[in-house]
């Protein structure tokens, strides 16, 4: 058990129910998040000081209780309140169960230590019902009494099952020669040695969102996005699919082609959902209002893909995966839910996601959104109270997307994660954990003093080698 007292661990929030009498003497939990129940309005107001409520934050947080059932599953931390300040001992355990092994915590007071925040170091065991370990916690009275119990629900549930359902996209695609007219059209700019052939279609998919906070719904529409290719000269069995960051489009299969089909690889990619030609009309990604949609973009994006590699592999194709970046994220979750993926890249990726948004790039412009929305400032005192419980619960909104939450499901044979030193957009420490969570090899980098005064999230496009080193992994037998 870890005592953190102003930074956590970003993982979903998993609730508790409060229960059974408690005698007089040290003290008591008087309110948790439930697990069981939706949370009604104003279930937030036990775990934060009212003067952080008197402002926006109470509007945002109740906004998530409407897109969310709250329940949330893989990493989620369990808040409890009690009627006075408690302290930990060094042995506290806080978290124990009767079916599953219970992971060490780390733990976060505040409210002047009345809440307690709990996040679990390991993933939760879908199924298996947690209990709060009282032993070692204690206030000035005496030591803490109460109880509450959950059963962590399986935030993979939903993804996996449509797509283990959900057949073939149907993929249409031309392919143009080098020295033609349409070739030069679709490769524009972009460095053509080693491409022999460029090619442009469409995808026809189902596509489960169900529209800005209406959820990922049970009634999918058919939805035609855009396809981009590039093949080598020689012949392979083996496609690769790209999956994109986030600012880019299925153009990364064109930025990219000259590094895999020099390894005699081809590769296809699609527009992830909010990208590309299918950018208008949708929210944008990373929404602080609105995190179900994020989420459900994010699922959408793996499912999309899904359907790619079910298409690709009807027509006898074996299929091996790269993700960069955010492509990454999403590409968790195709490793976890698509059949038969022979080996695979996360580039430049991570996950537990509420510590990937609140970290220097992304948690930048999120922290002005904030502050826009509440008046706070999520980096000093009183405001970085509220943002530590703005993200907990919107990690349980993210839960269902989050890469840790799939990595127990992955069986992908070989996986390569790529990391750079001292990365601005994905803290190096998601991406690690990510990487031991999934069993992969890491392969880690510096970007070059050249390159000095840029993010090295930027290293994939400004280092061939590390370029060449997902090439090479992919081509491998």
């Amino acid at each position: 058990m870890t005592i953190r007292s102003r930074r956590t661990r970003s993982v979903a929030l998993l609730c508790l129910a409060a229960c059974g009498a408690v005698a007089p003497g040290g003290p008591r939990v008087v309110a948790s998040l439930p697990a069981t129940t939706a949370p009604g309005r104003d279930y937030y107001k036990p775990f934060a000081p009212a003067a952080l409520l008197g402002n926006g934050l109470g509007t945002l947080l109740d906004g998530y209780r409407t897109q969310s059932p709250l329940t949330g599953g893989g990493l989620g931390p369990l808040v409890v309140r009690f009627d006075a300040p408690v302290t930990l001992d060094a042995n506290a355990r806080l978290l124990a169960s009767d079916d599953a092994t219970a992971p060490d915590v780390d733990a976060v007071p505040d409210d002047g230590g009345q809440v307690l925040t709990l996040w679990p170091k390991t993933p939760l065991t879908p199924g298996a019902t947690y209990r709060l370990d009282l032993t070692g916690v204690r206030g000035a009275s005496g030591p803490a009494q109460g109880d509450a119990r959950f059963t962590a629900p399986d935030p993979t549930a939903e993804l996996m099952a449509a797509a283990a359902a959900v057949p073939p996209g149907t993929l249409t695609l031309t392919r143009y020669a080098a020295g033609t007219d349409d070739y030069a059209r679709v490769m524009g700019p972009h460095r053509t040695a080693g491409v022999a052939f460029a090619g442009e279609g469409t995808l026809v998919i189902e596509d489960r969102r169900g529209g800005a906070k209406r959820g990922w719904g049970p009634t999918p529409k058919a939805v035609t996005i855009r396809v981009l290719a590039a093949w080598p000269a020689s012949d392979s069995p083996v496609t690769v699919v790209l999956q994109h960051g986030a600012g880019d489009s299925a153009d990364f299969v064109l930025h990219t082609a000259s590094d895999f089909c020099s390894a005699s690889l081809p590769v296809v990619g699609i527009d992830a959902p909010t990208a590309g030609a299918r950018a208008a009309g949708e929210t944008i990604l990373f929404d602080l209002d609105n995190l179900d949609a994020t989420r459900d973009h994010l699922r959408e994006g793996a499912y999309d893909t899904v359907q790619l590699v079910k298409a690709l592999q009807a027509r006898g194709r074996r299929v091996r995966f790269f993700g960069r970046s955010l492509g990454g994220i999403i590409g968790t979750l195709v490793l976890a839910a698509a059949p038969g993926l022979e080996a695979a890249v996360l580039n430049q990726t991570g996950g537990e996601l509420a510590q990937i948004l609140d970290g220097p790039g992304i948690g930048t412009a999120l922290g002005l959104f904030f502050t826009a929305s509440t008046g706070l400032d999520p980096r000093a005192p009183p405001g970085d109270e509220g943002w530590r419980l703005l993200r907990a619960v919107g990690q349980l909104a993210l839960d269902p997307a989050d890469p840790m939450s799939y990595a127990r499901l992955v069986k992908v044979p070989r996986v390569l994660v790529q990391l750079a030193h001292d990365d601005l957009t994905i803290p190096n420490a998601t991406t690690r954990d990510l990487a031991h969570a999934l069993g992969a090899k890491l392969a880690e980098w510096d970007l070059p003093p050249e390159f000095a005064g840029e993010n090295p999230h930027s290293t994939y496009e400004l280092v061939p080698a590390m370029r060449a080193e997902a090439a090479a992994f992919l081509a491998a037998p």
